[in-house]
């Protein structure tokens, strides 16, 4: 690391040190999977770095039970982090908690309470799983050959189709996925025993039962199908944020937190929808996608998150942590003093 990298970060670290981070997960790969990269699938060894980094290092991993206590007093606590995972996959209590608890970090899981227990899965982790199983050379879609032959054509192709899947409808995504799996001749029976499967299959109710045994977890809203509310009726939209808090209550004990599905607002929901979870009785809701923190003054019924990914490498992940990868989306404050820091770095040749 560069002399004018050490100092930019650490100005970020002090600029948000009253700061705190929340970080999205969403399933963390035993090192038995065995499979091609994929941005949300976050393997155990990385995953075990960057739980180690923030034992050993200056940040407060704070509960959301914490985290509402600090934004009621507008007060948080210095380099604050707050950690969790979203749609509820079993490789979060069989791979994730172990490490959590091993370095004393707390969590919380947002779970789709209409997934939990069900023989199925979501359409990216079913198009990992016919790419990984496939012994083809190629798939076609919409008249275009991908290829599948190696890990990285599988990686690639992944990529490449999740972008044309972009303007599908959920129904067009499935019959895609379908047509595939013809394609490659692929034995859903045969599949649903594999180790594949049980890297990325939703957790059972009695499996979260015995996670929340655990110290260090909690359980939020995931909404009850995990689907992007902007594109459901009201009343279906309501159903989403109502029956899955009921449902957790009723098998957990309590549910304070939402987190919309997908997260993008005016993409995936709207004001409308806020109303709608204020109405529910949350006291905390949480959005995702670009870089932001939570600040003292921050309203509760919207707190950003950053996605944590596969490519998340341990000094990609400092640098999150410590004021993120740009001044891009520095608060007005900040906004003033990045031409001062512009100045003071301009010099450095390192």
């Amino acid at each position: 690391m560069s002399f004018e990298t050490s100092k930019k970060r650490a100005f970020k670290g002090f600029l948000t040190r009253k700061e705190a981070n929340v970080l999205t997960y969403h399933s963390v790969l035993p090192k038995q999977a065995n499979l091609f990269q994929t941005p949300y699938h976050i393997d155990e060894d990385l995953f075990h770095e960057q739980m180690e980094y923030l034992a050993h290092s200056k940040f407060n991993c704070l509960t959301l039970s914490q985290l509402r206590e600090a934004l009621d007093r507008h007060s948080l606590p210095k380099h604050a982090v707050v950690i969790t995972f979203d749609d509820g996959f079993y490789n979060n209590f069989s791979t994730a908690l172990p490490i959590l608890e091993k370095f004393n970090i707390p969590a919380t899981v947002f779970i789709s309470t209409g997934l939990v227990g069900q023989q199925t899965l979501g359409w990216p982790e079913m198009l990992i799983s016919i790419l990984q199983c496939s012994a083809c050379e190629e798939l076609t879609f919409k008249g275009k050959c991908f290829p599948i032959a190696s890990a990285d054509d599988k990686q690639d192709t992944f990529i490449e189709l999740t972008k044309e899947f972009a303007s599908l409808t959920v129904d067009e995504i499935q019959q895609a996925c379908q047509d595939f799996q013809t394609q490659t001749r692929f034995d859903a029976e045969q599949f649903f025993t594999s180790s594949t499967y049980e890297a990325m299959r939703f957790l059972t109710w009695d499996e979260i039962d015995a996670m929340k045994q655990s110290p260090v977890i909690e359980f939020g809203s995931h909404g009850v199908t995990h689907r992007s509310l902007i594109h459901l009726p009201d009343a279906e939209s309501r159903q989403e944020i109502n029956a899955s808090k009921h449902t957790i209550q009723q098998r957990i004990g309590h549910c304070q937190a939402f987190a919309y599905p997908f997260g993008r607002r005016g993409v995936d929901f709207n004001e409308q929808h806020d109303h709608m979870a204020k109405e529910a009785g949350y006291q905390l809701i949480f959005t995702c996608g670009q870089y932001r923190t939570i600040k003292q003054t921050s309203n509760p019924l919207d707190l950003p998150r950053t996605n944590i990914l596969s490519d998340c490498d341990i000094d990609v992940f400092d640098l999150t942590l410590n004021g993120g990868i740009s001044f891009n989306n520095l608060g007005s404050t900040k906004e003033a003093l990045s031409g001062v820091m512009k100045g003071l770095f301009s010099g450095s040749t390192h």
